[in-house]
């Protein structure tokens, strides 16, 4: 009692509420229970009814809103458009406990969330705490918009600070403290601001950065703007070069009480401007090389090779550079240069004509590798014993080796050593390294070939007058072909004859031609194919050839040509030159890329497709196939392309039952549609859901099969899933209507007991048929297929046999005219309550004198959208004192809150006998 006193009086500065609730009974409950505590309570059954009220100027304070509202917008969703507009307290009142339910009301609103079965006391004590705490939040809003306006001198910069995104700017205050920062400072510090603010700097940069920038802070905070840029250690970003700027920052009064940091990370562009004017340093060194190789002789060779690794040793800052050649047969190591910084000792002196065996696997990776780089000489591998051993001798900490090849062939290395300190070069380094050692191959290669070229020319000058005449004779026909006729000495490679097409076909006169090597006009690829050839044409003893190579025109691109060579021998049967006809075939290998394009686009899209595809060229024999199908059977698709199946498959049965499937599609000559069970490569058995298509050709015949597969294994799974737990979830509602039917007839004979117990015979069959009227709902769903919807007609006519053929009264004539349509237990409840009431109404009241008891109720459309519901009995009128419109008694007041609930109206006809219509929506039916 006192408990309920201290509500009565929370209540009492009569707030107005609006309680929004589509269950017309608990609606009515909770309003009278709220009045009687001194609330003023407005009810809205949906959720539009319930925005129209809230946004309109109705005065309402609070808002007790259900979540389930039945189809369309919830009471969240119905909460969420009430607030965008308008600014109130909402507290959620529902009959669910589930987390879900908890978390949507927890992302709307903080006023509380109320179980409906929680009792009158939580209820009304939850709407009192939150309209309090409501009325609290406003006072604290006003507060803050005062504290707002107090502070606008420092929102002011801390808006200014956020707009900047490039730099990280900050404000501190006097005591050396973080009073602002912007979001690029918090995002580059990797904290929030809330964990800058208020920290000094010593705690967010570190001891030692702060005492760095002490002393111009300190500048700025006597009035003086500063500037400066350095580098600094931090804690956890390590060393970065910041561009700072302080600037101090005055209040009203004109005091400098903050100052403005903005600070720039230029690092990066530091580091890559550094680095750039290392890569254009190191790139002037290699063109200043590759200029003076170009030049350079036999004679001044050594000159230009001391040079060039001076210029890269101290490029690099290392303490040892060198050169050394490999003997013809590979055998043999002497370092024929070498460069060394200044206290440094040389190592030339020692390694001379070196066996290279002596070093197995530095040989071995010299010859194989692109180059050799230990950036730390303890990490080298156990089987590089002897060479670790020599290396530490030398004292080398870190090195690194480029072999110096030229095609197919390794002249020696080119080595940096780093003996003071440990040295690991960049991957950039690396590749303009091996560009200079690449420069070095061809140096030597032309030298060797200009010493050969010396030697053929002073050969091919002997031979000359030999074969004057008959030159002249090739020579002029040479020059009236449009193709290049060209003669070749095959150990020098230089050319001995060009005929004067070359220069319309390559861009080269005659006599630059003539200059050249073939290693000089061909692309290096070319030439080692050119090298096999020969080798080729030694081993096989033929003397003409077809071949196709890439020549370099003058102007730089590659022209592929077609070569038809005849190789000239001599005594011992070794060809000693060769004499060419050479053809320009650019347009025909456009065509031939086209083409080669156009199928690597079609393999390339078929391979990015995940179902399988593939086709058959006959039963058995696979053509292409795409990734998708190689990777099921974990197999290359060259391994499986053009093979039999009887090669792929694990078992002859297994590849039999398969091609009796595609035999079917040769013969029948139409698509195929089949699931199959199929091993993949782990062994696993999927289920493949396969279409094979045939391609006809103008003969009605099949070309081959295409063929298309699905895996479906897991959606059949899944399917099989689905049906399972509809079954399952079928039979738990069954037994859930079961068991509720159960526990009302429970409550019901629980009635009947009580009412046995009364000495005055009090009448409780209103209260026991009311329960037995969604009691049968249930019974009437457990022995249903459906488990949402239940027979109109056989539902009512239930409560009707249960209300008047099982008073003990005289017998009473039912006529149940319903339609035989099916409607959800939504609806079917309020309908069964309405026509309960009617009966229960009649049974009592109605059914008087002679006159024949009957109970009848029908419905029909009018055609206009509605459905019209009749209850009539015979008997006497229905009293003309009861006021339909505001009825008192229990009875009618539910019939008017459940056909309000069902978007209805009512009408009574009282005389002669009582009849009611109800006009329903046709949609009300149709839910």
């Amino acid at each position: 009692m006192h408990e309920q006193g201290s509500v009565q009086d929370a209540g009492a500065d009569h707030r107005h509420l609006l309680l929004v609730e589509d269950e017309a009974l608990i609606a009515l409950a909770e309003k009278r229970t709220l009045e009687k505590h001194g609330f003023t309570v407005t009810t809205a059954n949906t959720r539009e009814k319930a925005v129209e009220t809230a946004t309109a100027d109705s005065g309402v304070d609070l808002i007790l809103m259900d979540i389930d509202l039945g189809e369309g917008m919830d009471g969240t969703e119905a909460a969420e458009r009430i607030l965008e507009t308008h600014d109130l307290p909402i507290v959620f009142l529902t009959g669910h406990s589930e987390k879900e339910y908890v978390d949507r009301v927890k992302k709307i609103t903080s006023y509380g969330y109320v179980l409906k079965s929680s009792g009158e006391f939580v209820l009304v004590e939850s709407i009192n705490m939150a309209l309090e705490l409501f009325d609290a939040r406003r006072r604290e809003e006003e507060k803050e918009r005062q504290l707002r306006e107090q502070n606008a001198y420092l929102d002011f910069y801390r808006l200014a600070v956020d707009a900047i995104d490039d730099q990280k700017v900050s404000i501190v205050d006097s005591d050396y403290r973080y009073r602002v920062v912007n979001e690029r400072y918090s995002r580059d510090s990797g904290m929030h601001k809330e964990q800058i603010v208020g920290k000094s700097v010593a705690e967010i940069l570190g001891s030692n950065a702060f005492q760095a920038i002490k002393p111009e802070i300190d500048r700025c905070f006597a009035g003086e703007s500063v500037e400066y840029s350095r580098w600094f250690e931090f804690p956890q970003a390590g060393k970065r070069y910041m561009e700072v700027s302080y600037y101090p920052l005055r209040n009203k009064r004109d005091e400098i009480d903050c100052i403005a940091g903005i600070i720039k990370d230029s690092t990066e562009e530091k580091q890559a401007k550094r680095q750039l004017e290392e890569a254009l340093e190191f790139q002037k060194i290699i063109s200043d090389i590759s200029s003076r190789f170009v030049k350079t002789t036999e004679g001044s060779f050594d000159e230009d090779i001391n040079t060039m690794l001076a210029q890269i040793g101290e490029h690099f800052r290392v303490d040892r550079s060198y050169l050394f050649l490999l003997s013809d047969d590979h055998d043999a190591m002497t370092n024929t240069h070498e460069w060394c910084r200044e206290g440094v000792s040389p190592q030339m002196h020692r390694i001379q004509n070196e066996p290279t065996m002596s070093f197995p696997w530095w040989t071995s990776q010299v010859l194989s590798q692109d180059f050799i780089h230990v950036p730390d000489l303890e990490a080298l591998p156990d089987e590089a014993g002897p060479e670790k051993q020599e290396f530490r001798r030398q004292g080398i900490q870190s090195y690194i080796e480029i072999p110096v090849r030229s095609g197919d062939e390794t002249w020696g290395f080119v080595g940096f050593d780093a003996v003071r300190e440990r040295y690991s070069w960049s991957n950039n380094e690396i590749e303009n390294l091996m560009t200079i050692a690449s420069n070095l191959g061809h140096l030597l290669l032309r030298l060797r070939s200009e010493k050969m070229l010396k030697e053929a020319k002073t050969r091919a000058e002997e031979g000359e007058k030999k074969s004057r005449e008959s030159e002249e004779y090739y020579r002029l026909l040479a020059e009236n072909i449009q193709d290049v006729v060209v003669s070749l000495d095959l150990e020098s490679e230089c050319f001995t004859y060009v005929s004067p097409s070359v220069e319309k076909v390559f861009g080269y006169t005659v006599d630059e031609v003539l200059s050249m090597t073939l290693q000089d006009l061909q692309t290096q690829d070319s030439h080692a194919r050119h090298q096999q050839e020969v080798r080729d044409v030694i081993d096989g003893k033929t003397n003409t050839r077809r071949f196709e190579r890439e020549v370099i025109h003058k102007s730089g691109h590659i022209v592929p040509v077609e070569v038809h060579a005849t190789f000239l021998r001599d005594g011992t049967d070794i060809p000693k030159a060769t004499v060419s006809v050479v053809r320009d075939i650019s347009e025909r290998k456009e065509k031939e890329h086209a083409l080669i394009r156009a199928g690597e686009e079609q393999r390339m899209l078929l391979d990015t497709i995940p179902t399988q595809i593939w086709y058959l060229k006959d039963v058995e024999t696979y053509g292409s196939v795409n990734q998708a199908h190689a990777d099921f059977f974990g197999m290359q698709r060259q391994d499986m392309e053009g093979k039999s199946l009887y090669d792929l498959m694990s078992t002859t049965e297994e590849a039999d039952v398969c091609i009796a499937g595609n035999r079917k599609v040769f013969t029948k000559k139409q698509q195929i549609y089949s699931e199959e069970a199929v091993l993949n490569a782990a062994g696993e058995e999927r289920l493949l859901s396969i279409i094979k298509t045939p391609k006809l050709d103008r003969n009605e015949n099949v070309e081959y099969v295409v063929c298309s597969a699905e895996d479906v294994t897991e959606r059949k799974e899944k399917e099989e899933q689905v049906r399972k737990a509809l079954e399952e979830k079928d039979s738990l509602l069954r037994e859930l209507n079961h068991r509720v039917k159960n526990n009302l007839s429970m409550v019901s004979s629980l009635i009947d007991l009580k009412e046995s117990t009364f000495d005055d015979h009090a009448d409780l069959s209103d209260l026991r048929n009311r329960i037995n009227a969604i009691r049968k709902v249930h019974e009437v769903l457990q022995y249903s297929d459906e488990v949402t919807h239940v027979n109109l007609k056989e539902y009512v006519g239930g409560i009707l046999s249960n209300v008047l053929q099982s008073s003990g009264r005289r017998t009473i004539t039912i006529e149940n005219d319903l339609p035989d349509i099916s409607v959800s237990t939504k609806t079917a409840i309020p309908l069964g309550l309405i026509v309960n009431e009617r009966a229960t109404n009649a049974l009592k009241h109605g059914f008087v004198g002679e006159v024949e008891p009957r109970f009848t109720v029908s419905m029909d459309q009018d055609g206009k959208g509605y459905y019209m519901l009749t209850a009539s009995n015979t008997g006497k009128p229905f009293p003309r004192h009861v006021d339909i419109e505001n009825p008192q008694t229990l009875g009618l007041q539910l019939i008017s809150a459940l056909v309000s609930q069902l978007d209805g109206t009512l009408e009574v006809e009282r005389e002669p006998q009582p009849v009611f219509r109800i006009r329903l929506p046709m949609s009300q039916m149709e839910k």
